[in-house]
């Protein structure tokens, strides 16, 4: 029997799901009236991908790794922008660094806790959000940090080139 047809909103009860890569440990609680016939069945599915814990925890554990490491990519790549000795001024865009880690926890937690009130997050759900979350990461990690690139003062640039082509010449 699915999650599904235990939890139905016109009737009383509860539904609480905790996902896990060992598996699924399920609690549900229904009530009906006795007037009520109740549309649960029985069906048998050997394997199902899109439900499968373990298959979506390596899919939701992935994607959370390279979702929080696009902003650390871009950063080293503005910050190798600077010389050597003015690499401090290279400043992080913290807002971003923080959007992604809420991001990551957000995944786990939909990963998790499947059963949000009367929302249930199917696999399907996870495997279509984990990458729209990374190439939104990707391409908004990229915008701000082109865009810290384009800010970056001349002299500064200009400074670390003349440095560069003097070191080659001595």
């Amino acid at each position: 029997m699915g999650t599904n047809n235990f939890y139905d909103p016109d009737h009383q009860g509860s539904l609480y799901l905790f996902r896990t890569p060992a598996g699924e440990v399920l609690y549900y609680s229904n009530s009906f009236s006795a007037g009520d016939v109740p549309d649960e069945r029985i069906s048998w599915v050997e394997f199902d991908i899109l439900m499968n814990p373990q298959i979506l925890f390596v899919i939701v554990a992935v994607f959370s790794y390279f979702i929080a490491g696009m902003p650390k990519k871009y950063y080293k790549d503005y910050r190798s922008e600077f010389p050597k000795g003015s690499k401090d001024k290279a400043e992080k865009a913290r807002f971003l660094h923080i959007l992604t880690k809420l991001t990551v926890i957000a995944l786990l937690v939909l990963y998790f806790f499947p059963v949000l009130g009367p929302f249930f997050v199917k696999g399907i759900y996870l495997m279509v959000l984990a990458p729209a979350l990374m190439v939104a990461s990707v391409v908004l990690s990229k915008t701000v940090y082109a865009g810290k690139k384009a800010a970056i003062p001349n002299d500064v640039t200009n400074h670390s080139q003349k440095k560069e082509e003097n070191q080659e010449e001595g």
